[in-house]
């Protein structure tokens, strides 16, 4: 299945092969024409783990794949479905795409201080930052994020410690963990420091990658990033 999905002649062809089929034919449409579509060639898919999914006799299986526009293995899944099996397309783009990365790269800030909030699958757990260059970083939580691909060195996400949230996470977060979270981030500064942006971890929208499942655990106490 993956390596027909992955060799699909025409973007188009991805629609009804993707968990959420024609209600991401318009976002998959707008990636497209942004970043043009060639069909993918496959150096090497490596199976990983199979499991039934919550409250269900269907499989889900999770594969790595080295690619020739990414050769840094990056992890994809496949889900069986009442029509048949499905990927989860928004993870694909994200990992091979190395949309973290580019993020983390490229810091940007608009006139007040806060830039684009972006969404993304990643591998995080609690960290001490040494690096000196986050304004006042003894009075913010540091956490490490990073995405599920090879070669790629993640970075860094801050949280004020006595804002609201941030009590709450650091409840919620335990050291020496690893967690597998959909993130809301984005560039800003301190008032006091408009030179220094560093990224926001402003909310934590669930505890698991899979994006469209009604059941994924929401986390309802932890949405207000800014008190």
């Amino acid at each position: 299945f993956l390596q027909a999905y992955l060799t699909t002649p025409t973007w188009d062809g991805l629609v009804t092969k993707s968990l959420g089929g024609e209600a991401l034919r318009n976002e998959m449409a707008a990636y497209y024409k942004a970043n043009p579509y060639t069909p993918e060639t496959v150096l090497e898919m490596t199976f990983q783990h199979k499991q039934k999914l919550p409250d269900s006799d269907d499989q889900f299986y999770l594969f790595k794949v080295i690619t020739e526009t990414n050769r840094g293995s990056f992890p994809m899944t496949v889900e069986e479905t009442s029509a048949g099996f499905k990927t989860d397309w928004q993870a694909y783009v994200q990992f091979k795409d190395a949309h973290l990365q580019n993020f983390l790269d490229n810091p940007k800030v608009g006139k007040e201080g806060k830039g684009e909030t972006k969404t993304f699958n990643v591998i995080l757990r609690r960290a001490h930052d040494f690096t000196d260059e986050v304004p006042e970083s003894e009075n913010k939580w540091c956490y490490k994020i990073d995405a599920p691909v090879d070669d790629l060195q993640g970075g860094f996400s801050f949280i004020p410690k006595y804002s609201k949230y941030g009590q709450e996470l650091d409840t919620k977060l335990k050291w020496l963990l690893l967690y597998f979270p959909i993130v809301d981030l984005r560039w800003e500064t301190d008032a006091d420091y408009p030179d220094k942006p560093y990224v926001r971890l402003l909310k934590i929208r669930q505890f698991n990658w899979r994006g469209h499942d009604p059941n994924a655990v929401q986390l309802d106490a932890l949405t207000d990033a800014s008190s």
